[in-house]
């Protein structure tokens, strides 16, 4: 019960991780506008851009590069 209870306080902390990797950068987006741009069809075309083309690429890679090292 115990390992178990680990494996999902790190995953919650994996994506809770990933999401704030999304969000923290250059330009500074809230949460509020990362969840509009992942999960609705309303916003902004600029944040869209840098969160598709640029940020989301490079949490996707740090995933898959931790995982694959793991």
């Amino acid at each position: 019960m115990r390992s178990f209870l680990i494996l999902v306080l790190l995953l919650a902390l994996s994506i809770v991780a990933f999401f704030a990797n999304v969000a923290f950068g250059a330009s500074p987006i809230t949460f509020s506008d990362l969840w509009s741009v992942l999960f609705s069809n309303n916003f902004d075309p600029i944040l869209g851009q840098i969160i598709y083309d640029l940020r989301l690429p490079r949490a996707i890679t740090a995933v898959v590069a931790g995982g694959a090292l793991s």
